[in-house]
Parts: C-alpha cells; sequence; structure tokens
C-alpha cells in the first residue's frame, strides 16, 4: 500500500511550494486548505496521485471528517504548516493565534495518529522568533523540559489566563511580559511549537519529529522585505521531511 504525505496549509506561500516540491519527488500528497477550491487546483496540477481537502485546522467538524475520510490511508509525513500572524498583541489576536497556531496542531494530531506509519515523520513548520530571548527562567525551564502535550496546552493555557484579562494590545503584551512570556503572540506561538515538537518525540518514539524554520522569507506572512526568495524556505522544509542526521524533538534550521 502506497503511503502519503500531508500538508495542511497549501493554497499559498511555503506550503504550496513544499507540495510542489514534494510532488516532484514523486511523493504521494494529502493537499488541506481552508480553501477547497485552491486545494484542489493545486491537486489537479500535480497530478493524479494527489488528493484534495477543504480544512480549516480550527474547524473541529472538518478535522473529524478528515479522519473519517482518510481511514484507512497511510501516512508516512505530516507537515503542520498552516498558521497565522496577525500583527497585533491585542487579546482576540493572541486566541487566535493559539489556536490555530499551537491547538489546532494538536488536535488535528490527535485525529491523525491512527494513520501513522510506524516510522512516520512530524514537521511543525516554526520560526526564529520562537527563540527564548526575554522569558522568565521558570517558563524557560517549562519550555525546554517539556515531555507532554499536555505541558504544552497547560503553557497556552497560563498564557492566554494572562492576555486575555487585559483590554487592549499593549495590556496584553505587558500581562504576557508579566507572566513570563513574549509580548509577541506569533512568537509565543511558534515557542510553544517547539514545546510540542519535544513532547511528540517523547510520546511517539518511534516517529520522527522535527520543527523546522524556513527562515525569514519572501511569503504574503514574511513581506516582500524579507532577505531570503520563498525558495530557501520551501527547501528548508523539504529537507527537514527527509534529513536522517537529526535528532526527534529538535529544532531544525536546514
Amino acid at each position: 500500500m502506497s503511503t502519503f504525505t500531508l500538508i495542511t496549509g497549501v493554497s499559498r506561500g511555503l506550503g504550496r511550494g513544499v507540495a510542489r516540491s514534494l510532488a516532484a519527488q514523486g511523493r504521494s500528497l494529502i493537499l488541506t486548505a481552508r480553501s477547497g477550491a485552491a486545494a484542489a487546483s493545486l491537486a489537479t496540477e500535480l497530478g493524479p496521485t494527489h488528493r484534495a481537502f477543504e480544512l480549516d485546522v480550527t474547524n473541529t467538524g472538518q478535522r473529524t471528517a478528515l479522519g473519517h475520510v482518510l481511514q484507512g490511508t497511510q501516512l508516512s509525513c505530516v507537515i503542520h504548516n498552516a498558521a497565522i500572524y496577525e500583527r497585533s498583541a491585542s487579546p482576540e489576536a493572541a486566541a487566535r493565534t493559539m489556536e490555530t497556531n499551537v491547538l489546532s496542531p494538536i488536535r488535528l494530531h490527535a485525529v491523525l495518529l491512527p494513520l501513522l506509519t510506524e516510522d512516520a515523520r512530524l514537521v511543525l513548520v516554526s520560526s526564529g522568533m520562537g527563540a527564548l530571548h526575554g522569558y522568565s527562567q521558570a517558563i524557560v525551564e517549562r519550555l525546554q523540559n517539556t515531555t507532554t502535550t499536555a505541558q504544552v496546552e497547560q503553557l497556552v493555557r497560563d498564557y492566554l489566563t494572562a492576555t486575555s484579562s487585559a483590554k487592549d494590545a499593549t495590556g496584553s503584551a505587558d500581562a504576557a511580559e508579566r507572566a513570563g512570556f513574549s509580548r509577541d503572540p506569533y512568537s509565543a506561538s511558534k515557542a510553544f511549537i517547539n514545546a510540542l515538537a519535544r513532547a511528540w518525540a517523547h510520546e511517539l518514539p518511534s516517529r520522527s519529529v522535527i520543527a523546522v524554520s524556513p527562515g525569514w522569507v519572501q511569503t504574503d506572512m514574511g513581506g516582500p522585505g524579507a532577505p531570503r526568495p520563498a525558495e530557501e524556505g520551501v527547501a528548508r522544509i523539504v529537507e527537514a521531511t527527509t534529513a536522517v542526521q537529526v535528532r526527534s524533538g529538535s529544532y531544525f534550521e536546514g
């Protein structure tokens, strides 16, 4: 039975580029995006061995439906790429960022877990913005010593408890800093993603889990002023799907 690589967030940018690169290598892909039409268009472009599904990673019903329709499918690789960057520290932006960038990969993983091959690779697209500068020592220790998904979820809850009490973006950022976290929700979400890679490495010892930074590249998210072309970020993520000299749970920069 052939195996598939599943990628979230393929409608544009890095996700779309990674899909094209992996398809060129002969991988069979399951392509997902909030726009089902965009995913389907890409599948048509890449060829008949690829499948496309509409998936908003924050949508419980769509996650569950995907799990049902993929029953019997074997996943040798999952690339958790879908994410948002709102460039705001408001309590609402912080909540949306955590829901999309951290909690949704956790919930999607629970749906896909029965489909993973015994040696599957899980790739979490992270960022250099997830570096632990400015965090309290207590939070740094929690992040660096994470061994379970539940611990990551508790970190998210603690962060949101702090930020949700604020009335505006400045108050939310101040509250996050007082609680020992980054002032920026996106940066915090990527720090949590790096911790999640370590947790999954402990929880799934037969699989390989990597958090990868594509670098600051020229995409809609990175902006036209980014110093590197999108192709470099795509290459880093693609390399993370096959690199052998990487310890499971580690942070990979290509």
